[in-house]
């Protein structure tokens, strides 16, 4: 069921067009135009991933979540509008929620149309060879002059550790007889904010996996994911290099067990014979 929570903030901009005489038809289609353009050179960055994310629905009693953003729980009340859309990418982040993807034309510029009135969110999906960023922000359609939107997003230079991109492989290593070994395996790629990503690895990709374009200002390391039964896990990496080895655990077996004591009572036998021998020796004498 599709949650009657109402964006109070927010509203209060809707309620404010109108006070401004704005005549607002939530049923009229949007667009909106991201044009996007160096901060520093007014360059046009051309072959940038934008992606658009409806967040919620203008409706007659305001605006609603939509469906994927149901059990989204924040005081909207209490947040400035970065703290808010902070938490909203990062509950898209964590749910996988995905949008209308687009990539910039020469002119720096993506148009999504045919759009609902309402709420969405605006993300850097892909920045290319572009050196600069921008953060992500909402947009409400449609806006005081009409349905036809222009977002015009502040660009930022990366900093040279994030602008760096670095490469990390995995590689499963297997130290057992080859017999009871699983089809596949879970490896966890981490760095200091947490889990960034799960992979499933199997034989058919040579037990090896590789991260492209990971930021090189961070701290990478990889984990086993729920290691098999009967095997112990080691870790060993050169620089973004790790190497997993799964080593199996020694069967005691009933066989194996029975040497140590045999032996034992082997010796001691051979000792109580070579005493009563002495004994007889003796008697005899």
């Amino acid at each position: 069921m599709r949650s009657r929570k109402l964006l109070l903030c927010i509203m209060a901009v809707i309620i404010a067009l109108q006070m401004m005489g704005a005549s607002i038809d939530i049923d009229v289609p949007c667009s909106l135009l991201v044009h996007l353009v160096s901060a520093d050179s007014d360059e046009n960055y051309e072959g940038v991933s934008i992606e658009l994310i409806p967040v919620a629905e203008l409706t007659g009693i305001g605006l609603v979540y939509n469906d994927a953003f149901s059990s989204f729980e924040y005081d909207v009340s209490m947040a400035t509008e970065r703290v808010y859309v902070d938490y909203l990418t990062a509950y898209v982040e964590e749910n996988d929620i995905t949008g209308t993807v687009l990539t910039t034309d020469p002119d720096g510029q993506v148009l999504f149309e045919e759009l609902h009135s309402g709420m969405y969110l605006v993300i850097e999906k892909d920045r290319g060879d572009q050196s600069e960023v921008f953060s992500p922000f909402l947009s409400i359609l449609p806006s005081e002059d009409g349905p036809n939107v222009i977002a015009e997003p502040k660009t930022t230079a990366m900093s040279e550790s994030k602008r760096q991109q670095i490469t990390v492989t995995v590689t499963k290593v297997w130290n057992d007889n080859g017999k009871d070994r699983p089809e596949s395996v879970k490896i966890n790629l981490k760095n200091e904010d947490g889990i960034y990503d799960t992979v499933t690895i199997t034989a058919s990709d040579d037990w090896k996996y590789e991260w492209n374009k990971l930021p090189a200002g961070k701290n990478w390391s990889v984990e086993e994911v729920d290691v098999p039964s009967g095997y112990s896990v080691t870790y060993k990496n050169t620089g973004n290099d790790f190497t997993v080895t799964n080593t199996a655990k020694l069967v005691q077996t009933g066989i194996e067990q029975r040497p140590v004591p045999l032996l034992f009572f082997a010796g001691l036998l051979l000792l109580c014979t070579g005493v009563l021998i002495k004994l007889g020796e003796k008697k005899s004498r």
